[in-house]
């Protein structure tokens, strides 16, 4: 013959799967989100020995540059254990006009005594 739980046993059950549901459980893995960024502060760095150095030293949170292995290979090994390195494919490709003109002239710029055309401030090219 089967046994019948009690009342009381019963009872105490129903009340502690209902506990168990209100109180919030941490899930495993979860973490931890802050606020939302108020000001994104860009810096500029003219070498990438700066930049990840800046960044191993705590003075930039991030540096935006491919980097060959080399340039790591070269760090202490505390600077290298201070970064953490994301492996990505990348590429930069970059299209630089020069605008410079003489004061006194719209397309015209003198270099050394010489005059020289500049065609890059032609409006009709539209690269200004």
């Amino acid at each position: 013959m089967g046994k019948t739980i009690g009342f009381g046993t019963s009872i105490l059950v129903t009340v502690l799967i209902v506990v168990s549901t209100l109180v919030p459980q941490p899930i495993a893995g979860e973490e931890k989100r802050g606020p939302y960024l108020d000001v994104i502060r860009m810096e500029t760095r003219t070498s990438m020995e700066t930049g990840i150095g800046d960044v191993a030293a705590g003075k930039l949170d991030m540096f935006l540059f491919p980097a060959p292995s080399k340039v790591y290979d070269g760090l202490p090994a505390d600077k290298k254990e201070a970064l953490n390195l994301i492996r990505s494919a990348a590429g930069y490709y970059s299209l630089i006009f020069n605008p410079v003109h003489d004061p006194g002239s719209k397309y015209v710029v003198t270099v050394d005594g010489e005059e020289f055309f500049n065609p890059l401030l032609l409006e009709r090219l539209g690269l200004r």
